[in-house]
């Protein structure tokens, strides 16, 4: 595999299979029956011996485990902590299971299970922050006898819960006038830095023709609320599932995915807008299912990915010099050399060691700089 390969296999995966049903328009309060099919795949999801559930403290994992509760459906619970106070997931996730086990490794720790992913995975680089600190999650389930763990990938996309939806689906005047069809939107949000890079250093100009983008201009004339859900859906969760078959291959841990269920997307994918945004509230089906079932307190927590220690290590002048020492054979050294030195020199503060503002232009260095490190530590095991 060759650095084009990979920037193409980690952003543009294997679609996954989404039944792109009709919208049904009937004036029927829905609530009820998706809460009743999303009991249902939770209790599937817990139906083995020894599962247990990755609970962030965020709204998808901790309705998935309240449900569960109130079920009866006994879950061991686990998080992936940090050491930033600001990003720390199991400060939440232990409010609301004080007995959730922390798995919260040193940047130590991370670094080398990252060199340790790189040896045996012959067959790719790490994809993402994310990988190594699932691989810990999975390794300290292992240890407790834990077979299957419940993730909860999938609910933002179906139930709206990202903040470039609204955005992208009434902001069309706006993209017109600045030159920007709905479709470039969609795609190059998700796929910005992907873009950037495959420009800039391949020279790759035909990037249009991916299949991503065949996939958006051929559905173009769907509602774009329906468009962008059902984007993400096909396009961005096999990167999340790609993740987690990895760590099977490494652990032996098995992961189920409740909001995946096909009778819950199905029936939340036929809803009309006004079911998933309401009154400028995201997830507004969810939200009126979560309210039965979650404290105020975490209804009202603000959004956040997975947080890792190695997102910060990445500004570091370490890592600056140990990507001094890679090599990346495939590319332009120039070109290279051009975007570390423009992502540590504008991003990264010799004297407190801390990341500033990103703007558009720094996140896509930050990404390719991500990408850059993972593929050159990759390298080195197998050259």
């Amino acid at each position: 595999m060759n650095l084009f390969e990979y920037f193409v296999r980690s952003h543009i995966p294997t679609p996954l299979k989404v039944n792109l049903v009709p919208e049904n328009p009937s004036s029927r309060n829905p609530i009820p029956f998706v809460e009743e099919l999303l009991v249902e795949a939770v209790r599937k999801c817990a139906s083995e011996d020894n599962v247990g559930l990755l609970l962030s403290g965020g709204m998808d994992s901790s309705l998935v485990y309240s449900i569960a509760q109130r079920n009866k459906i006994p879950l061991k619970t686990y998080v992936g902590g940090c050491h930033d106070k600001k990003t720390d997931d199991s400060v939440w996730a232990t409010r609301l299971e004080p007995k959730t086990v922390v798995v919260k490794p040193t940047l130590q720790k991370i670094l080398a299970t990252a060199r340790f992913m790189s040896e045996v995975c012959a067959d790719a680089p790490i994809y993402t922050n994310n990988d190594m600190l699932l691989y810990c999650l999975a390794v300290e389930a292992k240890h407790d006898g834990i077979d299957t763990l419940i993730l909860c990938d999938g609910g933002d996309e179906l139930f709206w819960g990202y903040t470039r939806y609204p955005r992208i689906t009434f902001d069309k005047e706006k993209l017109s006038e600045q030159g920007h069809s709905v479709v470039d939107r969609i795609y190059y949000g998700f796929n910005i830095h992907n873009k950037f890079f495959l420009d800039s250093l391949f020279g790759y100009k035909n990037f249009p023709a991916s299949p991503c983008y065949k996939w958006l201009t051929e559905h173009r004339t769907m509602p774009i609320y329906r468009l962008i859900s059902f984007f993400d859906q096909v396009w961005m969760l096999p990167q999340f599932i790609a993740r987690a078959e990895r760590i099977t291959k490494l652990t032996g841990i098995k992961f189920v995915y409740p909001y995946l269920d096909t009778e819950l997307v199905n029936l939340v994918n036929t809803l009309p807008l006004k079911w998933r945004y309401k009154h400028s509230e995201l997830r507004y089906i969810q939200r009126n299912i979560a309210r039965n079932y979650l404290p105020t307190w975490l209804m009202l927590r603000p959004k956040q990915g997975f947080a890792s220690d190695i997102t910060n290590w990445i500004y570091s002048g370490e890592c600056y010099n140990q990507m001094q020492k890679m090599e990346f054979p495939e590319l332009n050294q120039k070109l290279v050399q051009k975007i570390i030195k423009r992502h540590f020199g504008k991003t990264w503060n010799p004297i407190h060691n801390i990341a500033v503002k990103l703007g558009r232009r720094k996140i896509a260095d930050y990404f390719m700089v991500n990408k850059l490190y993972y593929y050159g530590l990759w390298r080195r095991y197998h050259p």
